[in-house]
């Protein structure tokens, strides 16, 4: 942020230079040469000083910066994702009336195989119809035999009348004991009770549809089989303001992301998470990351929590950095049960999430190859001083720095036109690195004393220009190949003067 300050002031106070402020139109007939020294800035910062107000900077106990960026849920997957049940395929079945009562048994329509030895429906209906060829209405009551709310059975009492009727009742609260007595899963027994056979003969009977409508669950227990869900995807924008115009060339040594994956769902899940960074020019790197194994905790109501760290060993993550995203997109999916039916039950509860936070931790020990900080100054208007005629036959720029920095630094400034059109540039070595030690910490200033002379030709050239684009091209020490480290107490000196000459009729 302070280099882009820099160039901006410098940039600024050039084209003030350019505008006449005198009138001498009363001599026209004389021509006046001069010279003009004039002081414009001395000023010293520190990184101190522009970073106070960032939070994402940390400051090490030895003076070292880093970059920590921290989310507690970047996505997170609900209980639907890993026990749900399909729509319900209905079970029907023919009810003799000229006897008391009917056992039905039926199984649990599941996905991927599941294996449910309890549950507890959060919401749904059952519907029940009947079809009803009698000339009178019977009555029928269907029990649930495994199934409760609050301890008492489950059961509904039916009046059917001549013809086709439907009845359809709440379940929300359903337990539901699926085992058979600890033999089986997916059980369902129910029994049909005649209440009222509406004075049908030996023989006659109606038929009867039961279907479980639109059914999740709140709590279950079993095997929840071996399927694929998806990540949800997204984007993670990183906000980090210091990085937010530069384009690539950044190598940290020691970059560090730290997925932080916390759940209370008993269940295995193998996650295949595909990580994108996208930097301001849109260029695009993918963090290459080998499957996470996430184990999940053994005990119903306690919260597992897993760390992955990626890192330069187990990953590419020096060259993702390198491209200096501000954007990160994940996507992915991640596979239940990866080692099949294990003889673990798995389980969820009403409250049961697996959230996936992140914190990127980036300390500030790099190297820059061609590191490229890229901004456009747009929608500039000259148009006044082109107006004008234009006095100034030579303006010198000179720039002393003193540099604490271990970084080199050239700019160039491009004069472009509203048609895009490169009209002319500046290019200045801006400054040099500072030397350092063998901990890569700076040990002292290196002086730059830098001139630019701007020629009439080229002033006239500027005051066309619709645009300015600042590219700044930055290395570390050694052309780019020493690893330095940044500190808080690094500071940069910047004097500029303008030397004008000047030319114009009396």
């Amino acid at each position: 942020m302070k280099l882009k300050n820099l160039v901006l002031l410098s940039l600024g106070l050039a084209m003030l230079g350019c505008a006449p402020d005198l009138d001498f139109d009363k001599f026209s007939d004389i021509q006046y040469r001069g010279e003009w020294e004039l002081p414009v800035a001395n000023a010293r910062i520190s990184l101190e000083d522009i970073l106070v107000n960032d939070t994402l900077f940390t400051v090490d106990p030895d003076g070292g910066l880093r970059v920590i960026y921290e989310s507690d849920s970047v996505f997170g997957f609900s209980i639907d994702d890993f026990a749900s049940v399909p729509q319900q395929d209905p079970i029907v079945t023919t009810v003799p009336l000229d006897i008391p009562s009917l056992s039905v048994s039926s199984s649990l329509g599941t996905i991927g195989e599941a294996k449910f030895k309890s549950l507890r429906v959060r919401d749904g209906l059952l519907s029940l119809s009947v079809n009803n060829p009698l000339s009178n209405t019977v009555e029928l009551r269907v029990v649930i035999n495994n199934a409760d709310i609050g301890g008492t059975t489950f059961q509904v009492d039916i009046v059917a009348p001549v013809g086709l009727s439907t009845t359809t009742v709440p379940v929300a609260g359903l337990e539901m004991d699926l085992t058979n007595g600890g033999v089986t899963e997916n059980y369902i027994s129910f029994d049909i009770v005649i209440l009222n056979n509406g004075g049908a003969a030996a023989g006659e009977s109606v038929d009867l549809e039961l279907v479980y409508e639109n059914l999740t669950l709140g709590n279950a227990v079993g095997y929840f089989g071996q399927r694929n869900v998806s990540v949800p995807s997204g984007n993670l924008n990183l906000g980090i303001e210091a990085f937010e115009n530069f384009l690539n060339g950044l190598y940290l040594e020691n970059p560090t992301i730290d997925l932080a994956v916390t759940t209370n769902v008993g269940l295995p899940l193998q996650l295949n998470l595909k990580l994108d960074g996208v930097n301001t020019a849109g260029q695009l790197s993918t963090l290459g990351l080998d499957p996470i194994t996430i184990s999940g905790p053994s005990t119903i109501g306690a919260y597992d929590t897993t760390h992955v760290i990626i890192n330069n060993s187990t990953s590419n993550i020096v060259n993702f950095i390198s491209n200096v995203p501000n954007t990160i997109l994940y996507s992915g999916s991640g596979q239940m049960n990866p080692a099949g039916e294990t003889g673990i039950d798995n389980f969820i509860t009403a409250d049961g999430e697996m959230q996936v936070g992140v914190t990127i931790d980036l300390p500030l020990e790099l190297r820059t190859q061609n590191l490229v900080f890229e901004q456009d100054i747009n929608d500039i208007d000259f148009s006044d001083l082109r107006e004008q005629d234009n006095p100034i036959e030579k303006l010198v720029m000179k720039f002393h720095v003193e540099n604490e920095f271990p970084l080199d630094a050239d700019l160039k400034v491009r004069f472009i036109t509203s048609s895009q059109q490169i009209l002319d540039s500046v290019t200045l070595d801006l400054f040099d690195a500072a030397p350092v030690d063998a901990n890569g910490r700076s040990t002292g200033y290196t002086i730059t004393t830098e001139e630019e002379v701007l020629t009439a030709t080229k002033i006239d050239r500027l005051l066309n220009a619709s645009k300015l684009q600042l590219i700044v091209t930055m290395n570390t020490s050694n052309n780019g190949n020493d690893v330095v480290k940044i500190y808080e107490d690094y500071d940069i000196a910047v004097k500029l003067g303008l030397n004008v000459k000047l030319k114009y009729d009396l």
